[in-house]
């Protein structure tokens, strides 16, 4: 008999531990309702992370393919709150699995100058418009470092203590992500920040800065002279194919310290070329490593129909292996 592999964050039940992460090749909610039409099984999706006002974000490409990896830099680019306000509901309209996870962050650029009463603003806009899931992306690594929040002492703790605090004030239920980056030292203060503030549960994100540069060799997406980054914003973050060891150490080391439940990101189930029984396996070591879920992109880059249906064969394929050791979940 088959396991339930169902995982359940606060007050928000997901079919499996297998996430969408919000991603720089993944702008628009076609995608999203493509894989909402090909996967019975896949246990949510994250919207790139949106601002109050629209933000242009660095200059193209914001996406390359690097060795079986994306490298990406899109600066947050997105349309502001109110358009995806109206995408959100749309996709609610036609669809109640898998959940759609909206990820809200910090212009930098905008003239409101307090971020707490931004971001507290922005969930509160969500949940009044039906939204009962959200990360809070504290941690944007594509921008310069004065801008990351969570790098600002204690403000991870405000930031969610604020918006958890005005919740309750007016008796709304709602189940909150924090999504950290950095090294080790910087995810643990982070984290604990987090934990400290009760947070529902916390995605990590190792920092991996990367640069790579055209030689003409290799054929890119766009036209590029040789010699030009890869990126319009030179450096970005990097993740797939070997990564997945990296996260899970981190993983382990924020497991010693912290209780909260941890979705983990970075390059567990490989890159776009990994086989679907290579993607289930990194699956099964990341729920080893003390995983409630993890968050990708990279194995499933460009989203195509054959890459989509893979899900499912994935997470079928995961149910099979807890099933034979369920002793050990």
């Amino acid at each position: 008999m088959k396991q339930n592999i169902s995982v359940k964050l606060g007050n928000t039940l997901l079919n499996s531990p297998l996430i969408i992460g919000a991603n720089d090749s993944i702008l628009d909610f076609k995608t999203f309702n493509l894989i909402a039409e090909n996967s019975k099984l896949l246990g949510a999706f994250v919207t790139k992370s949106f601002t109050l006002d629209a933000r242009q974000g660095n200059k193209n490409p914001i996406v390359s393919c690097v060795d079986n990896n994306l490298m990406v830099s899109s600066g947050m680019r997105n349309p502001g709150l109110k358009q995806m306000l109206t995408e959100i509901s749309n996709y609610h309209k036609q669809h109640s699995t898998p959940q759609l996870i909206p990820s809200i962050a910090i212009n930098p650029d905008s003239a409101h100058k307090d971020p707490i009463a931004e971001l507290t603003f922005l969930a509160t806009q969500l949940y009044e418009n039906g939204v009962n899931i959200i990360e809070l992306n504290l941690s944007c690594p594509n921008l310069n470092t004065s801008t990351i929040v969570a790098d600002k002492q204690g403000m991870v703790y405000r930031i969610i203590n604020q918006i958890k605090n005005e919740f309750s004030k007016k008796n709304y239920s709602c189940t909150l992500i924090a999504k950290l980056a950095g090294d080790d030292n910087a995810l643990l203060n982070s984290a604990k920040q987090a934990e400290d503030s009760e947070i529902d549960a916390i995605t990590i994100l190792p920092l991996l800065r990367a640069t790579s540069f055209y030689t003409g060799l290799i054929k890119q997406h766009q036209p590029m002279a040789i010699g030009d980054p890869l990126l319009g914003n030179i450096h970005g973050t990097i993740y797939g194919s070997g990564f997945g060891p990296i996260t899970r150490q981190y993983l382990l080391n924020l497991k010693a310290y912290i209780k909260t439940p941890i979705i983990a990101s970075g390059g567990c189930l490989g890159g776009f070329n990994s086989t679907i029984i290579e993607k289930t396996d990194g699956l099964v070591q990341t729920m080893f490593a003390g995983a409630i879920a993890t968050e990708v992109v990279t194995p499933f880059y460009p989203f195509n129909q054959e890459k989509l249906q893979e899900i499912d064969e994935i997470l079928n394929q995961y149910n099979q292996f807890v099933t034979n050791n369920s002793t050990l979940f």
